[in-house]
């Protein structure tokens, strides 16, 4: 029962970032959290091949690789 909860909790959270599927997770805003957070959340989620493809989006790695760096982008990779 416990992973499935958790499991959800992230789903939620997802979701809440997205507007329910209303925006692509490359498109989601940078708030100060989610950007940093988004890896950890999707594996949560047990949404692997969402975090496949944002990790290949060149828009989305500008925009981590701009505004956190390459060490928070290759560790999203390593997760």
């Amino acid at each position: 029962m416990w992973p499935e909860v958790v499991s959800a909790a992230h789903v939620t959270l997802l979701n809440s970032y997205t507007r329910s599927g209303m925006l692509t997770l490359e498109a989601v805003p940078d708030d100060g959290y989610i950007l940093q957070a988004i890896s950890h959340h999707l594996l949560g989620a047990g949404q692997l091949a969402q975090l496949r493809a944002l990790l290949m989006s060149a828009r989305w790695l500008e925009t981590k690789l701009y505004s956190y760096g390459a060490g928070a982008t290759v560790q999203d990779f390593r997760r």
